[in-house]
C-alpha cells in the first residue's frame, strides 16, 4: 500500500486543492470545513493532470479544464462531460501530519 505524509494540517488552507504524487499516482488533497479529503488528481473525463479549482457550495469540486463537477466526499461525477466517478483515498492524521493511502503499492 502506498502511504505518504503530504504535509502538516496547517499547510492546507480551507477549500484550496493541492496535488501530490503518492506511490506514483497523482492525488489531490483538500481541507474542507476541518476535514481532509483525497481523490484522483486526474480528471476521469480527460485523463490528464490539471489544476482543480476550489471546493464549491454543495461540497463539490470542479475540473478547471472542462468544468466537470464531482462530489467531494465520494468522487461521484455529478455534471459536465465526465461520467466516471473519481477514485477517493483514505486520509488520516498522526499528530499534525496529513497522511494519504492509495491502497496500491508504490512504484
Amino acid at each position: 500500500m502506498a502511504e505518504q505524509v503530504v504535509g502538516k494540517a496547517t499547510d492546507f488552507k480551507d477549500g484550496l486543492v493541492r496535488t501530490f504524487d503518492v506511490g506514483g499516482e497523482s492525488v489531490a488533497v483538500v481541507r474542507h470545513e476541518g476535514r481532509f479529503y483525497a481523490f484522483a488528481g486526474r480528471c476521469s473525463h480527460s485523463g490528464y493532470s490539471f489544476d482543480w479549482t476550489r471546493v464549491r457550495p454543495g461540497d463539490m469540486i470542479v475540473c478547471s479544464s472542462h468544468f466537470s463537477f464531482f462530489e467531494l466526499a465520494t468522487g461521484k461525477a455529478l455534471d459536465g462531460p465526465a461520467t466516471e466517478d473519481l477514485a477517493v483515498y483514505e486520509v488520516r492524521m498522526e499528530g499534525e501530519d496529513v497522511i494519504v493511502s492509495t491502497g496500491k503499492d508504490g512504484g
